[in-house]
């Protein structure tokens, strides 16, 4: 048993009495058998005891399986409903229960589309066959995928605008260079009291 907790005792003993077949009880031991016995009741008595062997260590992986397969459900980052063909909820992950702010008791044998209607709009929702009868249903949230996609949109806006606003200022200091510097060299040239000369000031 410190080997395999799932290992199978049968006892064969020439010396029994009260207290062996107590302490084999005790034990768990599959079966206790009394010398001499026949070769066919060993055979079946160790045939049992394999089949049951057999038994208990599939049950044993069935048991793991369900173990590995209920901490992979309730780990899931998405919410994910079990369903029948009604879409009635049979059961629900700890996702599944802050996506919709009820517990699993409230979810239990509710209706899938009227628990999530309040939701629709920014959910994604994929379904599938499970078992006969089951439906699983896995449910994301992108409301926030939504918000940040609009929060990159309007920061490409933004940053278009900046160019078009930098590209006009370029072209426009070039055109303010030309005027300025062609109406210093026009004013630089005329007498001081020329009308010219104060109207290429003022433009200056």
């Amino acid at each position: 048993r410190s080997i395999s907790p799932l290992l199978e005792v049968l006892i064969l003993t020439g010396n029994a009495s009260v207290e062996s077949a107590v302490r084999a009880l005790r034990e768990h031991s599959y079966d206790y058998l009394l010398k001499p016995v026949a070769p066919d009741e060993l055979v079946s008595s160790v045939t049992r005891a394999s089949e049951r062997w057999q038994r208990r260590r599939a049950e044993a992986a069935l048991e793991e399986s369900e173990l590995r397969l209920r901490r992979m459900f309730e780990g899931v980052g998405d919410a994910v409903f079990i369903t029948d063909d009604k879409q009635r909820i049979s059961d629900a992950n700890p996702a599944a229960v802050t996506l919709t702010s009820k517990s699993l008791d409230n979810l239990k044998n509710s209706v899938l589309h009227q628990v999530l209607t309040p939701l629709m709009g920014s959910l994604d929702i994929r379904s599938s066959a499970f078992a006969p009868g089951l439906y699983v249903h896995a449910v994301r949230d992108l409301s926030e995928q939504r918000r940040l996609e609009a929060a990159l949109r309007h920061a490409q806006k933004m940053e278009a605008i900046g160019r078009l606003a930098g590209g006009i200022a370029h072209d426009f200091n070039n055109l303010l260079t030309i005027i300025m510097s062609l109406g210093a060299l026009m004013a630089s040239v005329r007498p001081e009291k020329d009308p010219d000369r104060l109207m290429l000031q003022e433009i200056l």
